[in-house]
């Protein structure tokens, strides 16, 4: 996408088939890396070209339907420094794994102890989602301590992660 000002848009599709599997954005930003302030790029002499008209690419923030009512569950977690990257905040990966987590915990419940140590067993009974978004709202170092909430609406399932801010928002559809 086109700069604007201090951010960077960039826009990324998966596509099988004709058909489009993943879609993802990510607003980038120049930081300072010993205070973690932003850069102003044209300080620097930096200007990233982005494709014109690539706006209507962007994709809606997640909001936490009011029909959705109270968390149904919290999960009280401390990032380890195995979940950072090389930029020293949580992996994008990490988000997902420590949801999965979430998931597994509600369904490990409800089945036998025996299909609950067997992974084939296990994954059988994992929901699959047709659909799932993230919006990374807060940077999140080792040592943070969150609270994940789970909320739940007819067929969708959001999450939020929350702290000292709010760190990021899910949305799952099954």
């Amino acid at each position: 996408g086109e700069m604007m000002h201090v951010f960077f848009p960039r826009f990324y599709e998966i596509i099988k088939e004709g058909k489009v599997i993943i879609r993802a954005q990510a607003l980038w930003s120049l930081i300072n890396e010993d205070t973690r302030q932003i850069i102003m790029p044209e300080y620097h002499g930096i200007e990233l070209p982005g494709r014109p008209g690539s706006d209507d690419m962007f994709l809606t923030a997640i909001v936490i339907p009011e029909v959705a009512g109270g968390p149904v569950s919290c999960t009280e977690i401390v990032t380890r420094f195995s979940q950072m990257d090389i930029n020293g905040h949580m992996n994008n990966t990490s988000y997902f794994n420590m949801i999965d987590d979430a998931i597994w915990s509600g369904v490990s419940s409800r089945i036998s102890a025996d299909a609950a140590t067997d992974t084939v067993e296990a994954a059988a009974v994992m929901p699959v989602p047709k659909s799932l978004y993230i919006n990374y709202l807060n940077e999140i170092k080792a040592g943070v301590h969150l609270t994940l909430k789970e909320y739940k609406e007819a067929g969708t399932t959001y999450y939020e992660g929350t702290g000292d801010k709010p760190f990021f928002r899910a949305r799952y559809e099954y």
